[in-house]
């Protein structure tokens, strides 16, 4: 439709009724010409034409007939059998929004010179997912059975419940903000940890376990890439099953792998609640950080690593009686470092500069070195002298304390930098 002159909307007549203004404006699809009349809107009521209540009825009605909410929950990709309820859900708290006199929320002074549909397009995609979270919760009241695989996670968020005051609604929209901010431009790992990082900060919960096995974290990420609701699914079991949580009698005859129930065994009561009743991204950010590779470290660092395991062996008596290095020892340290690399940490990093062909040829090395590794670390442990200790548990306690010591990439920098051990718990 074509927009109306600008005359249409430039002085309103405090006569005519509010709700025929508001239906004009609903004709109109274009967000260009609704972002200018809610402009016009804000400067009738700046001149005294209308109080702010009626200037703020004739807003919301004009952003809630655009279909930007539409095209939000379509790119959600919300289930069909649940969007009319989600929908709602949206449209009520986009209103509570834009109609409570004196909101932060739709502030008429950011209003004046921003776009007002760009910040419908900014608020609807968080309640969006508080609007599927409040259903399933329903669902889990009245024994309805859910299926949640319909919904797409991408970035982390999340919107505190109704009765939250004003300030928590606030902090936890800053946060938002700022994860938002952070993230933009990363990828892979450094993304990962940040939705990690997050998520325990907003929330107040630990670091998922992470399992000890190479092959169980590759399992256990693989499972969670196909069912983007796993990590989620699986704390409602754990909560039945192992907490005894009768909100869920549903979860107890699920089939989930007890590798991934694992993820949660540092995980209390209290912790478990607070990642239920949040957005199920949430467990997803962290069930994945806690199994994916960590950061490739640099070469030179990895030649610490080496080094430093190298000499954790005294000196030997040779045939002739002298005393001199441990050349054995030193071979077997620095296939054994390799292979701890290649079962902890990507084979290729995320910013490498190399080659297609030097990317391939980095990987195959990788899988032979990760094949190795359980032959390597029985060796160490039955070395002589016990370099690194004397029990596979020992050795991988020692070569953990040596690459937070030495190597360096986003997640040694940051144990180093924190001190903390929860990134390293092992199963």
């Amino acid at each position: 439709m074509t927009p109306p002159a600008a005359t249409h909307f430039a002085c309103f007549n405090p006569t005519r009724d509010p709700a025929v203004i508001a239906a004009e404006l609903s004709q109109f699809d274009d967000t260009d010409t609704i972002d200018r009349a809610v402009k016009e809107v804000i400067a009738a009521y700046d001149e005294g034409v209308f109080d702010e209540q009626t200037a703020r009825s004739i807003i919301a009605t004009a952003l809630m007939t655009t279909n930007v909410i539409g095209t939000s929950l379509g790119r959600s990709q919300v289930e069909y059998r649940i969007l009319d309820e989600v929908a709602d859900h949206v449209r009520a708290k986009i209103a509570a929004k834009l109609l409570t006199p004196g909101s932060r929320d739709f502030d008429f002074a950011i209003a004046r010179t921003s776009s007002a549909c760009g910040w419908l397009r900014k608020h609807v995609p968080n309640h969006i997912v508080q609007g599927i979270r409040d259903v399933r919760r329903a669902e889990r009241r009245t024994g309805t059975a859910t299926d949640p695989s319909g919904f797409v996670l991408d970035t982390v968020t999340y919107d505190p419940e109704p009765g939250d005051d004003t300030a928590a609604r606030h902090e936890y929209a800053d946060k938002v903000d700022e994860f938002e901010a952070q993230c933009h431009g990363l990828r892979g790992r450094p993304r990962m940890r940040l939705g990690m990082e997050k998520a325990a900060e907003i929330l107040g919960v630990p670091a998922a376990v992470r399992p000890e096995d190479y092959r169980d974290r590759a399992e256990v990420l693989k499972l969670l890439k196909a069912d983007p609701w796993l990590a989620y699914r699986s704390l409602e079991t754990f909560a039945a099953v192992v907490l005894g949580y009768s909100e869920h009698p549903d979860a107890l005859t699920r089939d989930v792998d007890e590798r991934v129930l694992a993820l949660w065994d540092s995980y209390d009561a209290d912790q478990v609640e607070r990642l239920l009743d949040a957005d199920p991204r949430f467990a997803a950010a962290l069930a994945e950080f806690a199994v994916a590779p960590f950061d490739r470290p640099s070469k030179k660092s990895i030649q610490r690593m080496r080094t430093a395991a190298a000499g954790a062996s005294s000196k030997v008596t040779d045939a002739r009686g002298q005393r001199r290095l441990d050349l054995r020892w030193r071979n077997l340290a620095a296939v054994l470092v390799e292979s701890w690399v290649a079962t902890e940490c990507e084979p290729v990093s995320d910013f490498t500069v190399a080659s297609e062909a030097e990317q391939a040829a980095a990987r195959r090395g990788h899988v032979v070195s990760r094949s190795r590794w359980h032959t390597y670390l029985n060796q160490a442990a039955a070395y002589p002298g016990a370099p690194l200790g004397s029990t596979t548990e020992q050795v991988q306690e020692r070569l953990m304390e040596l690459a937070v010591e030495h190597l360096v990439s986003g997640d040694f920098n940051r144990m180093r930098d924190a001190s903390a051990p929860e990134l390293v718990e092992t199963a």
